[in-house]
Formats: C-alpha cells, sequence, structure tokens
C-alpha cells in the first residue's frame, strides 16, 4: 500500500492517479488507500470537466463569431429613405450553392414597386404575406440581377469554381443590394451563368431581367424577317433589349417612349420612333403583326384594332381587366394576346450571353451610383425618364460606411447627378468587343 502513497520510493504508479494533484499535507499517511483512490480520482474528473467546458465554450464564441458585410436593407415599406446600409451575416453557401461576391446590380421596376409596395392591387396583400404584414421580415434585401465572382462551390457544384466570373437572376428570394449572395447552381426561380466575355461586370448586371422578359415575349410571337414589330415603353431595362431582339429576329421595329429617349432608340437600331407625348401611336387599321406593350398603359381595344389577323398583343405588365379580356380575344379570334409570367431558363441567359458576344445585343446604361447611394438611385428611378438601366456599383472595401447627418445631405446633393459610368471602361469594352458598351446618349439630368 505504501507503493501508492505520495512521497515513497517507488517505480509503480497507478494509471488514474494523479500524484501531482495531492496538496502537501493534506492528507496524513494513515489515511486509507481507498480515501487517497477517491481524492485522486476527484482531482482527475474536475480537471477534465474543467477542460471540457472551456473548450465548448470557446467553441460556441467561435460559432457565433460570424463574417458581415455591407448591404442596403429594406427597412419597412414606403419611400427610397426605407433602403439603409447595414453590416448583416455574410452568407456561406449550402452543397449545391455558390457564393458570388457581387460587383455589380441594378434598380428594377419590380425593386422600385416592392420597396413602395405600388404592385398591382390584387398582388398587394399576397405579397405582404409573403414577405411581412407590417415590414418586411422573409425578405429584407432588395436586388433581382446581379454580376460578380464565384467566391466558393458547395461540394455538389459541378458547373461553377472559384474565379468564375457570373451574371444572374436572384428569382423572387431577392438578395442583391448587398457584396455577398448564395444562388444554387440549378433552380427553377433564379439563373445563373458565365458572365459575357466582352461587357463590363456593370453592364453584364444589366441583362438578365429585362434580356429574359424580352426574349421570352418575343419568342411568344414566332417573329419573322419583315413583321412589322410596335414596342410601348421602348425606352427602359426590357424594351432596350426588346428592340435589338426584334431587330435580329428582322422585324421592322417601331419604338414608343418620351422625347428625352428617342435619339437613344434610334441608335440601338429602331426603324421608327414614335413621342407619345406628342402623338397617337394606335394605328387606325391593322397595321403591325406584333405588339408589346412593357409598361401595360396601352389602350386595349386600340391596340386589338392596330393588330393585324393572326398577329400577338404582348403585355407584360397586365392588369387584371386585361388579363380576362385577352383570354376572350384569343378564344373568339385569330388574334392572340399573351399575358403569362417570363419564364427564366438557364439556356435562355445562356442565349443573350451567345448575342452579346456576337455584337447582336448591348445593355443600355443610363447611371451608376455606388451601393451606399443605392435610396439615391431609387429617387431617381422614382422620378421616371432613366434610359434603360440604372446601376449600382459594388465596392470591396472598408471605406464603405453609413452616411448620416449632414453627411447624407451632403452625398445626396453629390449624388444628385448620379455617377455615370467611367467613358474610359466604356471605350476599352467597345475596343474589346467592336461593340457598343453604351447605346445612345447620356442623360445626366432630368427636366
Amino acid at each position: 500500500m505504501l507503493s501508492y502513497l505520495p512521497g515513497c520510493n517507488s517505480s509503480r504508479r497507478d494509471k488514474d492517479i494523479v500524484f501531482d494533484s495531492f496538496p502537501a499535507g493534506e492528507l496524513p499517511d494513515s489515511e486509507p488507500r481507498e480515501r487517497w483512490l477517491a481524492y485522486a480520482s476527484n482531482t482527475r474528473v474536475q480537471g477534465r470537466t474543467a477542460t471540457s467546458a472551456a473548450t465548448r465554450r470557446q467553441s460556441q464564441i467561435n460559432h457565433t463569431r460570424k463574417e458581415l458585410m455591407k448591404a442596403i436593407v429594406w427597412t419597412k415599406y414606403g419611400p427610397p429613405d426605407v433602403l439603409q446600409l447595414r453590416d448583416v451575416e455574410k452568407p456561406v453557401p449550402k452543397d449545391n450553392e455558390v457564393l458570388i461576391r457581387i460587383l455589380a446590380t441594378t434598380v428594377t421596376a419590380g425593386d422600385r414597386e416592392m420597396r413602395s409596395l405600388t404592385v398591382p392591387l390584387w398582388l398587394r396583400l399576397p405579397t405582404r404575406a409573403y414577405v411581412g404584414l407590417r415590414k418586411p421580415e422573409r425578405i429584407t434585401i432588395l436586388g433581382q440581377e446581379l454580376a460578380g465572382v464565384v467566391e466558393s462551390a458547395g461540394k455538389d457544384v459541378r458547373r461553377f469554381k472559384k474565379g468564375d466570373e457570373v451574371f444572374a437572376a436572384t428569382g423572387f428570394s431577392l438578395g442583391a443590394y448587398a457584396q455577398y449572395i448564395c444562388l444554387p447552381e440549378e433552380s427553377e426561380d433564379s439563373v445563373l451563368a458565365p458572365k459575357p466575355a466582352n461587357t463590363t461586370f456593370e453592364q453584364a448586371a444589366a441583362v438578365p431581367v429585362g434580356g429574359l422578359e424580352a426574349l421570352h415575349f418575343l419568342r411568344k410571337a414566332d417573329i419573322q424577317r419583315g413583321h412589322q414589330v410596335l414596342i410601348i415603353g421602348a425606352g427602359g431595362s426590357i424594351g432596350t433589349i426588346a428592340v435589338q431582339l426584334a431587330k435580329h429576329f428582322g422585324a421592322k421595329v417601331t419604338a414608343v417612349d418620351s422625347t428625352g429617349k428617342l435619339d437613344m432608340l434610334r441608335s440601338i437600331g429602331a426603324d421608327q420612333v414614335i413621342d407619345y407625348t406628342k402623338e397617337d401611336y394606335i394605328a387606325s387599321d391593322p397595321t403591325y403583326d406584333v405588339i408589346l406593350d412593357v409598361v401595360g398603359k396601352s389602350s386595349y381595344s386600340g391596340s386589338i384594332r392596330s393588330l393585324k389577323e393572326q398577329g400577338f398583343y404582348l403585355i407584360a405588365n397586365p392588369r387584371v381587366s386585361k388579363m380576362v379580356r385577352g383570354l376572350w380575344t384569343s378564344i373568339t379570334s385569330s388574334k392572340k394576346v399573351v399575358t403569362e409570367t417570363a419564364s427564366r431558363k438557364t439556356e435562355d441567359l445562356l442565349y443573350l450571353k451567345e448575342l452579346i458576344e456576337a455584337g447582336k445585343i448591348m445593355p443600355v446604361i443610363d447611371r451608376s451610383y455606388p451601393l451606399e447611394q443605392t435610396a439615391e438611385a431609387h429617387r431617381y428611378v422614382d422620378r421616371g425618364g432613366k434610359k434603360g438601366n440604372v446601376v449600382i456599383a459594388v465596392k470591396h472595401s472598408t471605406d464603405l460606411s453609413p452616411p448620416s447627418g449632414n453627411g447624407q445631405r451632403e452625398q445626396r446633393r453629390s449624388a444628385g447627378e448620379g455617377h455615370s459610368v467611367h467613358q474610359g471602361e466604356k471605350r476599352q469594352a467597345e475596343a474589346r468587343s467592336g461593340v457598343l458598351a453604351d447605346v445612345g446618349p447620356r442623360q445626366t439630368a432630368r427636366s
């Protein structure tokens, strides 16, 4: 027994007893061996328990120490000021997702309608029910399209790897007003494809939403060479791509929009332009094979009257009344009215990429704003009259900080005319691709 006691000269030690943990003189030599064993065992267990607890605490700290990113947070329904620059948690990709470092996004009509809840009346309650009744909760970051670089990819991703340049439409989950986003490689809602080689990131970001909408509707009309096509609201993100696609398909295009956009529309290929503020664009007799109403404000009866037999009336943003009347017209006549929601397919985005690289189409960019001035970009779009697309450039530096007080007012003054895309960058893109990066004159002020 003495060979197990502290201080005894013995080469034998019980592997379960830590002799160094015994305080000198705490227990007399006359104590039974069982007491010594119990003491040593208790000391060993307490030490292990303390170590395990410390390890768990450190693990919890490491787990909760999330990476942050800058994002424009949609705080409530309302005017542009509800969009605020904040630090939010950086997303982590799932096995089937890629993490994208966003370099550019845009302000679409859909973004501003969601922000202010000015969607069609029949969609307002369903939108609130999904996003949040009193304020946005399920979706708090707007932004429908983007271009950027793959930061990392989940283990099940096959088509993309780190460093790939991509462009995408996010689908109804939105989320592009941020430095990072996770998107699935394949989805029925979002679409993701390699970026066109001959565009800047800002140009590429302006393609997916407008391009896919325009392609969807024009394909429904089966445009043939020589067809007469009327495009109403031709000067926006959908219309500018639609004009170029219709010309690519061989049509004769008449583009309708306001005075300030007519020169731009001529420059992208419109055969004829009509200023709707000065003249009626509805023909008195059947003239057009296809009418595409981008904004949904054309006269239904007038449009049907202007349409040839077997013609197509395409309404991208229809009211319920036009949907009902369109169904009846399609059943009772040879004229077809299309009001369906545009589908989004990866192969369609790849097709647009091919056309861009071939120099057949190119997005029109009106202005570019930095991420921290997204609210100002929305203010500009709210005023109406944008030519093509308004782009938001996303930086990845520590100098991105929320404006406040006088600084915010100063920011608004300095951003009053936006930030045009640098001419040098555009000309470099033109030199590489042989096509115009930004067709049409740039608007620097809105009257």
